[in-house]
């Protein structure tokens, strides 16, 4: 007798600027080479996708969903069903969830165990992706906004696999005190300390084939391993994550049973927390002749603390006017060429963000 396989689901969590979507280019492009079709979902808490563009190419051979303007896990809950319905009607082999930097995982698998989702997909994976240059500090640096912190530790909590990243940015004693933090909240997931999240496949994959065909009926079918802590009701496939522990800025991997499902040492929540709603983004347009200097855009952003926690976007500083990538995440800014040929635009992401004030000095800027 056949049974029809449920499409194993992968969820990508981390801070805003963790290397999320780094993460995800170097997980689709394995799936192509293992001639895995992947699907995406992207999450973005703005109304321009950035990182959308930056992985259409990646999923030509299977579909890019999109939801902007607002977390998965709060107020765009209610269109995660859909648009996961509509990725399973084209039957990939996977389908990777790249979240905002301020969703709480817990929430987008809750939602998984909708009915009509149930025999549909699986959740194989729950990925965080830390800044391991910042993450000791969040704590103290948002200390003030409980929401935010609670958000972040759940990140860490729920998690099968922690990556640790930007682990060329810390010394050994940095990653021992994030080591700890990390085993203090979670003791059963696969600890990793990575530059540009460069982690085997396999820590995050394996177990994920090609499904047998088009309909995904399979003929050597193994039932998932079914969760009864919270979230009640999710289904996890039975291929174990692979165990690492952290050794100076190394990683080796650890003997004995691979770990147990975070979640199934999770305490039973009763109470709903939502992803933290004070973080704000403004977007702006400069249009194809950008009126200032790459230095001067570039000094835009420095001096705002907490007010800009994140920036991104396509500018035209590349040979020739060429537009280049533009990323910061805390006080470090990185270009990058692409291929993305529309119109120049940068996002700006924080904490309480006056869309006025930062258009009225961008306008100042730009008339000097």
């Amino acid at each position: 007798m056949t049974d029809i396989v449920p499409i194993p689901i992968v969820v990508v969590s981390g801070f805003l600027g963790s290397g999320k979507t780094t993460l995800l280019l170097r997980m689709l492009k394995h799936a192509k080479a293992e001639g895995l079709r992947a699907s995406v979902l992207m999450n973005e808490v703005g109304s321009a996708d950035v990182d959308g563009v930056m992985i259409s190419s990646e999923t030509a051979s299977a579909m890019l969903a999109r939801v902007t303007e607002g977390c998965l896990c709060c107020t765009k809950k209610s269109e995660l069903s859909g648009c996961l319905m509509q990725l399973a009607e084209a039957q990939p082999d996977l389908i990777l969830i790249e979240l905002t930097g301020i969703a709480n995982p817990e929430e987008i698998v809750e939602a998984m165990s909708e009915p009509e989702l149930q025999d549909k997909v699986m959740l194989h994976r729950i990925v965080t992706v830390l800044d391991a240059e910042h993450a000791i500090d969040y704590n103290s640096i948002f200390a003030t906004d409980r929401e935010l912190v609670h958000t972040l530790r759940r990140q860490i909590e729920v998690a099968d696999v922690v990556l640790a990243n930007k682990a060329d940015l810390i010394s050994s004693k940095t990653a021992a005190k994030l080591d700890k933090m990390v085993r203090d909240r979670n003791g059963v997931c696969s600890l990793v300390l990575t530059v540009r999240c460069d982690v085997k496949p396999s820590l995050v994959l394996e177990g994920v084939t090609v499904r047998s065909n088009a309909s995904g009926i399979g003929t050597h079918y193994a039932p998932p391993v079914r969760v009864n802590a919270k979230p009640a009701g999710v289904v996890r496939s039975s291929s174990p994550a692979p165990a690492y522990s952290m050794s100076g800025t190394g990683v080796s991997s650890s003997a004995g049973s691979p770990p147990k499902s975070a979640f199934a040492k999770l305490p039973v929540i009763q109470t709903q927390r939502q992803s933290y709603s004070r973080v704000k983004t403004v977007t702006i347009y400069p249009g194809t002749a950008c009126p200032v200097s790459r230095r001067t855009f570039e000094a835009f952003f420095s001096g705002r603390g907490n007010a800009c926690l994140r920036a991104k976007g396509f500018m035209p500083f590349g040979p020739g006017g060429a537009l280049m990538l533009f990323q910061m995440a805390g006080k470090r800014i990185e270009w990058q060429p692409t291929d993305y040929t529309g119109e120049p635009y940068f996002v700006m992401i924080g904490i309480d963000l006056d869309h006025a004030r930062i258009n009225n000095e961008w306008e100042k800027l730009t008339r000097h």
